[in-house]
């Protein structure tokens, strides 16, 4: 009998234990579960450019931790992966951004919702969730989509670091395709990581502190990297002077077909 009631008490627990996860994963596919990363990438929004950019993500890097929010999605699109967060809310309202942990997130990218069919509303949209992120969070580094250039003024007082007009970067590349022939094929394998060679960005390593960017460019050739520019205090420079001395701050910007993992001599 001793036996028979400890097998019901087990059978029980199991049972009880086997609903709360059930219950529990339910909750965060529907976006009611905190995210608890930290350290992560919080993207705004649902759409195919959303998508692209996750799916960019994990080919660079399959642990990457991301959260997406968005007010109407249903379901996480990822329910496999659980280094994919969905919080379900209002991006505007900062409850709904302390779900998704934005106080400890790196990067936060804010995608412009184009079901709203005024072009100042969308902006206005994305400048509001930009400053309720930088009174969470002063010290995220933010990437805004924006849809007209007037409005590019709000979103740099809103601390936003990076702002990307999507419609204008589509018509130069759409015009540099038409002026030569390989260009657009060439961007195209340069933006995605899915083939070929891509874009890169690396700390200088100490080694090569002071020599001059051809001198730079000579040694990482015989590496097979291109050297295309460097990133200093703030600012690109694109083929920057030849005779121009590396500081010791400065990241080069390249191109290869891996990231180039540099022993820091």
């Amino acid at each position: 009998m001793l036996m028979l009631i400890g097998i019901g008490i087990f059978g029980f627990i199991t049972a009880s234990f086997a609903s709360i996860f059930v219950e529990e994963k339910l909750k965060k596919g529907m976006g009611l579960v905190d995210v608890i990363f930290k350290k992560h990438i919080v993207i705004i929004g649902w759409n195919f450019r959303s998508k692209s950019i996750i799916e960019e993500l994990i080919n660079e890097n399959k642990n990457i931790k991301i959260a997406l929010i968005d007010n109407k999605l249903e379901q996480n699109p990822y329910p496999n992966n659980e280094n994919i967060s969905y919080i379900k809310g209002d991006p505007t309202n900062e409850k709904t951004l302390s779900r998704a942990n934005i106080q400890q997130a790196k990067i936060g990218i804010i995608l412009a919702d184009k079901d709203i069919n005024e072009e100042d509303m969308i902006d206005g949209r994305s400048v509001l969730i930009a400053l309720a992120i930088d009174r969470i969070n002063p010290d995220i580094y933010l990437v805004a989509e924006v849809i007209n250039n007037s409005n590019i003024i709000h979103f740099k007082r809103a601390n936003v670091n990076d702002i990307l007009i999507s419609s204008e970067i589509e018509s130069k590349i759409l015009v540099r395709s038409v002026l030569y022939k390989g260009v657009s094929k060439a961007i195209k394998e340069l933006i995605t990581n899915s083939y070929g060679n891509e874009f890169y960005q690396s700390k200088l390593p100490s080694k090569y502190v002071g020599l001059s960017y051809k001198q730079l460019a000579i040694e990482l050739m015989e590496k097979n990297i291109t050297l295309v520019g460097i990133y200093r205090d703030s600012n690109t420079y694109l083929n920057p002077s030849k005779n121009i001395l590396m500081d010791p701050m400065d990241e080069i910007i390249y191109i290869s077909e891996n990231e180039f993992k540099f022993k820091n001599e």
